[in-house]
């Protein structure tokens, strides 16, 4: 259902798990020139071979460099392609970490030459690799290798935006990706995805479709700048992932979500007297 903490208290659930061998993943990674090479590796049938995939990519710098990436891709290891000092403990997890950055930022240091560094350093210590071992951490959560990351955009933060549009809208795609390039708000920390078919929730944001996450430096104009894109995703068939929004309109987030109305007789029905509210559901008008 997707209650969005909106239906009542969950009291017992059933998770569904997979099982492995090991905590470790074998994953192999491939370093793309432009965006439309990036593309290309998500269309050209080899994510099936894998269980996950996911990229960083290059959203600051012009073309021809706007859209490279750094894909991972991979499953879970078995536990005879473990080395023996591995194989020992196959399910012990230890997660390298660096040291945190401290609250020391007085200002936004995630400024444009700072966030070009810090794509560039990443997009070449990626690069191309096969059969890698990694742990759990370094191939899912790569920010949590260190703490306090967050710290570096000083004390204004930042603001999420995920979106995602169908795959039929590919060239519209391609040009939201060039129209965010220009407009002088920039993210180093981007994720690319192609997703597979959604579920039958009426506000699940997953769909068969291309997907995008960037992290935005708190700065004049970028409300602004976000709500135009939130209209070019919508254009297309789009959505925006309400986990990572506090500013989309009810008007916006209903046309996204088009089965919205069948959520919410759902909702009436099983909290008829209105006991569940949140900030989020009175701006999306879901009470």
């Amino acid at each position: 259902m997707g209650g969005n903490g909106l239906t009542g208290i969950v009291v017992r659930a059933r998770i569904a798990m997979t099982r492995t061998e090991t905590a470790y993943f074998i994953a192999d990674g491939v370093a793309t020139r432009d965006l439309d090479e990036t593309i290309a590796v998500h269309q050209d049938g080899t994510e099936d071979n894998y269980t996950y995939s996911s990229a960083w990519f290059d959203l600051i710098n012009p073309p021809p460099k706007l859209g490279r990436a750094a894909v991972s891709r991979g499953s879970l290891a078995k536990l005879d392609q473990l080395p023996p000092k591995l194989a020992k403990d196959p399910l012990k997890f230890s997660a390298p970490q660096l040291p945190g950055l401290p609250d020391l930022f007085p200002v936004n240091f995630m400024i444009k030459p700072s966030l070009m560094a810090i794509g560039e350093a990443f997009y070449r210590m990626s690069g191309n690799y096969q059969g890698k071992i990694v742990n759990l951490t370094q191939f899912y959560h790569m920010l949590d290798i260190t703490t306090g990351w967050q710290y570096a955009y000083g004390p204004a933060g930042f603001a999420q935006h995920q979106f995602l549009v169908p795959p039929d809208a590919l060239e519209e795609f391609k040009g939201i990706i060039r129209w965010i390039q220009t407009q002088g708000q920039y993210s180093a920390l981007n994720v690319f995805k192609l997703f597979g078919p959604g579920n039958k929730a009426p506000l699940s944001f997953p769909m068969k479709g291309w997907n995008v996450a960037m992290d935005f430096p708190n700065k004049p104009g970028v409300n602004e700048f976000l709500n135009e894109l939130d209209n070019r995703a919508m254009e297309f068939g789009g959505r925006v992932y309400t986990a990572k929004d506090s500013r989309v309109s009810a008007e916006k987030f209903h046309r996204m979500y088009p089965r919205v109305d069948e959520w919410i007789a759902t909702r009436r029905k099983a909290d008829p007297h209105g006991v569940f509210a949140s900030d989020m559901a009175r701006r999306l008008e879901l009470l």
